[in-house]
């Protein structure tokens, strides 16, 4: 039996192309995600310190180790997807069985029981650490869905690019929009019970968009399934992944600028701009703003690269928000301003970010022989959760150590040290992002001709598996 042609990237079989409603259906699966991650990362500080009722150290100190016990677990919970193959795929039945629970505890974590205050405390470590568990079981595994579906680039990049549409439109349209809103209509004066309501109809929204991820997206390249990888092998293929420890270093400072900007943003628009009525305009101005950068990524990218495109946005973030300090809290026209330039840029960059880390599957298959999407997606995710650490105590621990007092007027300490927060830090994280991208390599070419190879090794498996079969 002969071997077929090694496929290129053009000539890739058609079945690998995807359709429109499985591009959507991955999409709407980090829409529904990200309303449970925006609802933690932009108002779970506040709804603690100003609404919950425990002080912003112990906050602080939640956030902290919830989000590193919780990000320890990903490399566990990437061992176990590459270990565990159903009926329904290696990665698809997590979020069949697992957006159930994550929605219910969404609810629970945004709600206030008539304890006193070490009760509350014990309440609030337990719902947020078993929110960000099942956060984990879900969204790493439907992160590691991306490299499965398709091997063909602009496919790839379209993924990323709804993925991130859809993470935005998540967390930034409805969440950062709607969410104050609905706390006041739905609470009618008790903000507790405004928050509560407002996390449960979130919860379900989350839950009927991750169910439609589950029926429309579909598992095409993946290892075989008989092969368990081992924890040798685990270290083996991170170990040998250059340009995944590249993207890694990249990612940690590009996240903890968008998380710590997230984090800060209610505390700066309330105290420092004194118009808290402009929150959910200001984060949705982002949000649409960094829709049209993201929308605009894949066709920036086929000029300047995938990673020219995301050095670019890194730097017209970092500028914006230097540019944002020095403007004073009484122009809040010209701070709408840079913030809306600064979110083009970010979406520039941001929607590339999951396209870049599909590469480096390919790239780890290609360098050491094992394919492992879920190897690579647990670190990611770890990366993820690391930074949204930092987004979450960096604030909390500027509120406790300036003399933040909930609900009253601020110290001129207070007021800049939020300022610094907003600004200042981000654009610092951003241009920290930059450094490692310069000795980045992997290139859409090298891309190319490493799909090539890899499609060329497996037809000649194929075929002699074929061979053998026949004598």
């Amino acid at each position: 039996m002969q071997a077929s042609a090694p496929a290129t990237i053009e000539n890739v079989p058609g079945p690998d192309r995807l359709r429109w409603i499985e591009k959507l259906g991955y999409g709407l699966g980090d829409f529904g995600s990200n309303m449970v991650w925006g609802m933690s990362i932009t108002f779970l500080l506040y709804f603690y310190t100003d609404v919950f009722g425990i002080s912003a150290a112990a906050a602080g100190t939640l956030l902290l180790v919830a989000r590193v016990f919780d990000a320890v677990l990903d490399p566990v919970m990437g061992l176990i997807t590459e270990r565990v193959t159903t009926r329904w795929g290696k990665f698809r039945p997590y979020l069949l069985f697992g957006t159930p629970l994550l929605a219910a505890l969404l609810v629970l974590t945004f709600t206030t029981p008539q304890f006193d205050y070490r009760g509350r405390l014990i309440y609030a470590w337990v719902t947020y650490i078993l929110l960000g568990v099942v956060y984990t079981v879900v969204n790493l595994p439907y992160g590691a869905l991306a490299p499965t579906q398709t091997q063909n680039p602009d496919d790839r990049n379209a993924l990323s690019m709804y993925r991130s549409l859809g993470a935005r439109a998540g967390d930034g349209l409805l969440v950062g929009l709607a969410t104050t809103p609905l706390v006041l209509v739905l609470g009618n004066g008790d903000a507790a019970l405004g928050f509560q309501l407002t996390a449960l109809i979130y919860a379900l929204i989350g839950w009927a968009c991750l169910w439609f991820t589950f029926a429309t997206c579909k598992e095409r390249h993946v290892a075989p399934a008989g092969h368990k990888l081992s924890l040798r092998e685990f270290a083996a293929v991170l170990r040998g992944n250059g340009p995944f420890f590249l993207l890694f270093l990249c990612f940690l400072f590009f996240v903890s600028a968008v998380f710590t900007r997230n984090s800060a943003t209610v505390y700066y628009m309330t105290y420092n701009v004194a118009r808290p009525d402009l929150i959910g305009p200001l984060l949705a101005t982002g949000t649409v703003t960094s829709l049209a950068g993201i929308a605009c990524s894949q066709v920036l990218a086929r000029r300047l690269g995938k990673r020219g495109t995301f050095i670019f946005g890194l730097a017209g973030f970092a500028l914006c928000g230097l540019a944002m300090h020095a403007t004073p809290w009484s122009a809040v026209g010209i701070l709408f301003a840079w913030y809306a330039l600064g979110y083009v840029a970010f979406g520039l960059s941001f929607g590339l970010f999951w396209s870049l880390i599909a590469d480096t599957v390919e790239y780890g298959e290609w360098h050491t022989g094992i394919r492992a999407e879920g190897a690579i997606y647990s670190i990611a995710s770890f990366l993820l959760k690391l930074c949204s650490a930092v987004a979450g105590v960096v604030p909390a621990a500027v509120l406790s150590f300036s003399g933040y007092v909930p609900n009253a007027a601020q110290t001129d300490s207070a007021l800049h040290g939020i300022n610094g927060v907003m600004t200042l830090l981000p654009a610092l994280f951003s241009l920290l992002a930059i450094v490692p991208l310069l000795r980045y390599r992997l290139d859409e070419k090298q891309f190319q001709r490493i799909v090539s190879e890899l499609h060329g090794v497996r037809s000649g498996n194929n075929a002699a598996s074929a061979h053998s079969t026949s004598t």
